[in-house]
């Protein structure tokens, strides 16, 4: 498995993780072990072109709910 980042917006990926780093661990347990788990880490399915697309999720408050995109490659 290889994690890339964004370099455009690593800064910003960076902060959320470090400033979330529980949720973020609990994300990355599932996503090292190839899961879903639609509270930290799942697919989103919103249309054909979002097939591979993922996210890690963290909700903040009871009205924010940050995300970060992923995409997966599969061999």
């Amino acid at each position: 498995m290889e994690v890339y980042i964004d370099k455009q917006n690593f800064e910003e990926i960076l902060k959320i993780l470090l400033e979330k780093e529980a949720k973020a661990r609990k994300a990355f347990y599932y996503i090292l072990r190839c899961q879903y788990e639609q509270d930290s880490y799942g697919k989103e399915n919103i249309d054909e072109k979002t097939a591979n697309i993922t996210a890690i999720k963290f909700k903040v408050k009871s009205n924010q709910n940050i995300r970060i995109f992923c995409r997966e490659y599969f061999e």
